[in-house]
């Protein structure tokens, strides 16, 4: 929870917010997010009701135009929507979220994830599994974001086969997020 002029929000809530931009440097505000464009944002969702909860005060939204899914980011996340990490920090709701290009031969196999060892049957549209595109082989993608968190952006490759640039895009597409660490 971040702290700033009698406001308290959630680091994701901010990057995830719709209406909301990092108007000032790091240092000002709440990690660059002004404090009265929080409040202005704050005051947008709350006249916005989640698909999910049905509650008050849903700023995140699916990044297509034409969808008007509106969550907060715990009922997003369990309800299957995508966050990107990168770029513009876009949501994007069950129905629009991008799914991964699997040939057909790698869809239905039946195998343990490489970090856990667990059983993996991958089903379509692949929620809770990733498939690393270098090495061909599957994970649980909450296993995958333990060692992002872990990792950080800097030390993040593939597990298996060490790939760090085709592994890292293709995971920080598909909702994978590794912090920016200080090397030193």
């Amino acid at each position: 929870m971040l702290n700033s002029a009698g406001i308290s929000c959630h680091y994701y809530c901010l990057l995830f917010a719709c209406g909301l931009r990092q108007g000032g440097e790091d240092e000002e505000g709440i990690l660059g997010f002004l404090v009265d464009d929080i409040r202005t944002e704050a005051r947008r969702g709350n006249r916005l009701n989640c698909r999910f909860c049905k509650k008050k005060g849903a700023t995140s939204a699916c990044a297509i135009p034409q969808c008007q899914v509106k969550f907060h980011i715990p009922c997003g996340l369990k309800n299957n929507i995508l966050n990107q990490f990168f770029g513009n920090f876009n949501s994007f709701c069950p129905s629009h979220r991008p799914v991964q290009n699997i040939p057909l031969k790698f869809r239905s196999t039946n195998t343990d994830c490489s970090i856990c060892y667990e059983s993996i049957s991958p089903t379509y549209p692949f929620y809770k599994e990733l498939w690393t595109p270098c090495c061909k082989k599957w994970l649980h993608k909450d296993c995958i974001q333990k060692q992002a968190y872990s990792a950080g952006q800097f030390y993040f490759k593939c597990p298996l086969c060490n790939n760090e640039p085709l592994f890292k895009s293709e995971m920080r597409q598909f909702g994978i997020y590794a912090p920016e660490k200080l090397v030193r």
